[in-house]
């Protein structure tokens, strides 16, 4: 199984030409761990649902569990990041502001 990515909605920002804020659902069936990447822009998370367990080049393990909020970094390297639950699904909602049609994760 792996993480179901999904865009709930987005929209041009008229103050930055080219740029829109995009609304990204994430779901972690329960035991995933997500791959290594990184992010081109500052993402704003919150957790719907579920625990979720994230790390960051160099930093120390982060936990965060339904109804916190967690910021995603720009361009450093995501090393980790992880549903522990053996039963539920984790559910996480992201907004970036982000050039149109960049894509918001680069596998690394």
């Amino acid at each position: 199984m792996s993480v179901k990515r999904s865009i709930i909605a987005s929209t041009p920002l008229p103050l930055l030409p080219g740029y829109e804020n995009r609304l990204i659902r994430l779901e972690f069936p329960p035991g995933v761990e997500g791959a290594v990447h990184s992010h081109p822009v500052i993402g704003l998370g919150y957790v719907v649902s579920g625990e979720h367990y994230s790390q960051w080049e160099g930093g120390e393990m982060e936990y965060y569990k339904a109804g916190d909020m967690f910021l995603d970094r720009a361009l450093e390297k995501h090393v980790h990041t992880s549903n522990p639950s053996k039963t539920e699904p984790l559910v996480i909602i992201i907004s970036y502001v982000i050039k149109i049609g960049e894509a918001n994760i680069t596998a690394l």
